[in-house]
């Protein structure tokens, strides 16, 4: 496996950890705002709203992260040169 596709399934790993447990808090906030009030929901709510929105990021949005990262032909690496070593050249 490649750096750069090794790099792609950590994103998107960390992605479905921030996600999933995202949505359980949001669900059961949302299903305890509509039953009983707003007790500990809104802290719920605080923690879940904005957890789904970067782990849905970093699932859907993981390839430009990634081309970012490891950016393929040679006009993306003018854009952002990587410093060599004088012994390199």
């Amino acid at each position: 496996m490649k750096p750069r596709e090794l790099f792609g399934v950590l994103v998107r790993t960390i992605g479905v950890v921030l996600f999933l447990p995202a949505v359980f808090a949001t669900s059961f906030a949302l299903l305890g705002l509509v039953l009983g009030g707003p007790g500990e929901v809104i802290g719920m709510l605080w923690f879940g709203i904005p957890a789904l929105v970067v782990g849905l990021w970093l699932l859907r949005g993981a390839n430009a992260l990634v081309a970012f990262a490891f950016p393929e032909n040679e006009s993306e690496n003018k854009r952002f040169p990587i410093p060599r070593n004088r012994d390199d050249q």
